[in-house]
């Protein structure tokens, strides 16, 4: 018994596979999205309350801060401010 396959039902097959792959990778892809995400926002409220300890020591001005930090002084002032 031998199996045929036409062109036609090889490229289904082919477009099935693909179309699976792409599914995965878009799934995989939003999840790490999503982590990304979270990540994010504890990385930012990390550096905001390490910011805020250090304005809040008297040592460092929104400008030092800045250069310190590798941002600009109007995020330094935003942090700070919005306590």
């Amino acid at each position: 018994m031998s199996l045929k396959c036409s062109a036609n039902s090889r490229q289904a097959v082919f477009k099935v596979g693909v179309v699976d792959a792409l599914v995965m990778m878009a799934r995989e892809a939003h999840r790490n999205s999503i982590e990304h995400v979270r990540l994010a926002g504890h990385y930012r409220a990390q550096r905001d309350r390490a910011i805020r300890e250090l304005y809040a020591s008297g040592e460092y001005s929104y400008t030092t801060l800045a250069r310190q930090v590798g941002c600009t002084r109007e995020l330094v002032a935003k942090i700070c401010l919005l306590r």
